[in-house]
């Protein structure tokens, strides 16, 4: 399962609280919670600090680099105790070209948009502590994601 959408919408939060009731009422099933952002390189997050948002190019790589990421964790799981292993994984994934490169690795993947409107996303941005999104400098989330491509 893909957790996806705007910053700030509260995929981490909902990605949580389904690894919580998965894990509780499904003791057979073993469930990695993968939050993506752990994925995203130090020049990367100085750049969204800055106000800059990588190029394509670059976030061709990112994406490579973030079903590598997925694809090893998934690889060590799920041998020795006979538990099903399944994954929910949380990220912005607000570009179509990070989404296609995501699902053409990953096609059984079953995507969950959350939608936030605007102003309440810029809130919880607002409160959050020590995450590289949280100073991006001058910009509306809007702006970052590059509109509708």
């Amino acid at each position: 399962v893909v957790v996806f959408g705007r910053p700030g919408a509260g995929k981490s939060t909902i990605a949580d609280a389904a690894l919580g009731l998965l894990s509780k009422h499904h003791p057979e099933i073993r469930c990695l919670g993968l939050d993506l952002d752990v994925c995203v390189p130090d020049w990367m997050r100085e750049n969204f600090s800055q106000g800059f948002y990588p190029s394509l190019q670059e976030r061709e790589a990112f994406a490579l680099d973030c079903c590598r990421y997925v694809a090893e964790q998934l690889g060590g799981e799920g041998t020795g105790d006979g538990k099903m292993v399944c994954s929910i994984i949380s990220f912005s994934f607000v570009n179509n070209d990070l989404r296609n490169t995501f699902r053409s690795r990953f096609p059984h993947a079953k995507w969950i948009l959350v939608d936030t409107k605007e102003e309440e996303a810029q809130n919880r941005i607002d409160l959050r502590e020590g995450h590289f999104f949280k100073n991006v400098k001058g910009k509306a989330t809007n702006d970052i994601i590059g509109g509708n491509d």
